[in-house]
């Protein structure tokens, strides 16, 4: 059995705050998105958290309009978590997590496509019968890469594909493919395991897979 594991920096979109030319030119993106979150995670936001919530809104690009930000849009599927007014400005309406249903979620943009199939070059001369993948979008991006681009580039499809979604929203999860002489058996995430300290003890997941 050869086993092997590949970043792919996403297979079809990507998050245009990694898409950028330098980890320093996204990295405050990235930072404040996940600070946005988790402050937007509380069950109740006092008067610090609201200031910090329009703080982070304005430095976001997304305090004047839901889908201002060049690489953030909030979304608000159920209730209000501000208000916008032409007196008042900017505020933060809801009073905690109960009051409204929605999250900042990162803009994507397409993977170029050379990339693509340079990664599914790379695939192809490793030739593994198990492959873990790191920052793959999805598990319809696993399959399309596997029944489309590998044989595009004469290499051999996998039969089988997983990927469970983690914690991480950036659309960065982790997965597996084997080919048709094995088989992906039990499962198990660990996405939802808690230090003593309270928080998640992985920013994506450590799934298991037996084979």
């Amino acid at each position: 059995m050869r086993i092997a594991t590949y970043n792919v920096e996403n297979l079809f979109t990507r998050a245009k705050a990694l898409n950028l030319d330098s980890w320093a030119d996204g990295r405050k993106v990235i930072e404040h998105f996940s600070e946005i979150n988790a402050v937007l995670a509380k069950p109740v936001s006092g008067g610090a958290d609201k200031a910090r919530i329009l703080e982070l809104m304005r430095l976001l690009g997304i305090d004047k309009k839901d889908d201002g930000g060049q690489y953030v849009a909030l979304r608000q599927n159920r209730g209000k978590l501000v208000q916008r007014g032409k007196v008042f400005g900017v505020e933060v309406a809801a009073q905690g997590r109960a009051d409204w249903a929605g999250w900042v979620e990162m803009k994507s943009e397409l993977v170029n496509e050379t990339s693509t199939r340079n990664t599914a070059q790379v695939v192809r001369d490793v030739a593994p019968d198990v492959l873990g993948v790191i920052e793959c979008e999805g598990r319809a991006a696993l399959l399309q890469f596997s029944s489309k681009l590998l044989p595009s580039v004469k290499g051999e499809p996998f039969a089988e594909c997983m990927l469970i979604a983690g914690n991480d929203t950036r659309g960065i999860d982790v997965g597996l493919l084997v080919k048709e002489t094995y088989k992906i058996g039990w499962m198990r995430s660990h996405a939802d395991d808690v230090s003593p300290t309270g928080g998640r003890v992985f920013s994506r997941d450590c799934p298991e897979f037996a084979i």
